[in-house]
């Protein structure tokens, strides 16, 4: 008998990726398109569970929902909404929604929801989760044993995440502690070996402590160390990669490219990497921020230039702005984010932003925009004033 079907309408990345961590090899989670309709729907064999993404602008999607529930009463529908208002909820539970939940589901709750729609669930997934380590790697980095988040201090933390953002490849101990203990490995490589042992041995500490895992994740062999676990890794940095590469892909073959790809690429790069690790402390940490900055801004930038081709200004100015938070110093997209508050007749808004790229070129370079930027300002304004 086939395992049972979620299917998610929506488009956020972190609740997707919620929704398979959770569901083990007991269910298969499928992403269908927003655009997809309930008649759609009724054609799909073996539907579990309905997971529907609400976001206000949207209510009048969740019209047909009450027509379609009495014709399958057996499928639970779960709503996770961005408006978790009273009035809201009162109206998507009218719509046809078994549940109502806010947007920011975490692992718990998606649990709580499979166990208690899904009967049966629990026992085929209880044995599944077992060694699955989480990490959140954009902002400050965030690590999780089976739902549990785990306290360390910095730097095993740190050393942790390091191996973790290399496995299930084995390390040198002295590559380990030339990394983390650079000067002292150098003077004093014995003590930097040593340092790296208290750092190794505070970590088995506290994920056994803090979650009752026995077994040592920690595996030392052939004076190399590697993380050995039961289920491969996830994390934030590779969803994103994942995300990214698809996209590069079907541009390279001339395929298709949805607007979703792009919102769930650039969502899922929430902040910078590793937020909470200084510039000159860790140098591969540098490299890292560096190259996924650079693969962030790429994918922004291919998006905005997308979405300016097809006359979609607004949006295109919001993506530009979401690049230059993470680096205003590309002037390319100042440009393109002139054009678009032209196209939009924002004359203001133009002038606004060639004076802030004015005083951005002087504070970073000691410099002013190029002739092409400044020729397209005074061409902007001409057009504005005609």
């Amino acid at each position: 008998m086939p395992a049972p079907k979620v299917f998610y309408r929506g488009s956020n990345p972190k609740l997707l990726h919620a929704l398979r961590l959770n569901s083990g090899d007991a269910l298969q989670v499928e992403q269908i398109s927003e655009s997809f309709s309930f008649q759609e729907l009724a054609q799909m064999p073996d539907i579990g569970m309905l997971v529907l993404q609400h976001e206000p602008a949207s209510s009048e999607n969740f019209a047909p929902l009450s027509h379609w529930q009495r014709e399958n009463p057996h499928v639970p529908v779960l709503v996770l909404t961005s408006d978790y208002t009273p009035e809201t909820t009162k109206f998507l539970l009218r719509s046809g929604a078994k549940e109502v939940l806010p947007l920011s589901l975490n692992d718990a709750m998606v649990t709580a929801c499979y166990e208690t729609f899904l009967p049966g669930f629990r026992q085929k997934n209880v044995s599944k989760t077992v060694n699955q380590f989480k990490l959140n790697y954009f902002g400050l980095l965030e690590i999780s044993l089976n739902g549990q988040k785990i306290e360390f201090n910095w730097q095993a933390k740190m050393l942790l995440g390091y191996l973790a953002y290399h496995a299930p490849k084995s390390l040198a101990r002295d590559h380990l502690a030339r990394v983390f203990w650079p000067e002292k490995h150098e003077n004093q490589p014995e003590s930097a070996r040593r340092s790296l042992n208290v750092e190794l041995n505070h970590i088995r500490k506290a994920i056994r402590q803090q979650t009752g895992l026995a077994q040592d994740p920690i595996v030392f062999e052939k004076n190399c160390y590697r993380l050995q676990l039961d289920q491969p890794l996830v994390s934030d940095v590779s969803i994103f990669k994942a995300f990214c590469q698809k996209i590069l892909m079907l541009q390279r073959e001339g395929q298709p490219l949805e607007d979703a790809l792009f919102q769930q690429a650039i969502q899922t790069y929430s902040s910078n990497f590793l937020d909470d690790c200084p510039e000159d402390a860790l140098n591969w940490v540098e490299v890292e921020r560096q190259h996924l900055g650079g693969l962030f801004e790429q994918i922004a930038d291919l998006y905005s230039a997308r979405l300016f081709d097809q006359g979609e200004y607004y949006r295109a100015s919001a993506v530009c702005h979401e690049i230059l938070m993470h680096d205003q110093r590309m002037e390319v997209i100042h440009r393109r984010l002139m054009i678009c508050y032209g196209k939009l007749g924002m004359c203001h808004k133009v002038e606004q932003q060639y004076r802030l790229l004015c005083q951005i070129m002087e504070r970073e370079f000691q410099a002013k925009p190029s002739a092409e930027t400044t020729r397209l300002y005074q061409q902007i304004k001409q057009d504005c004033s005609s």
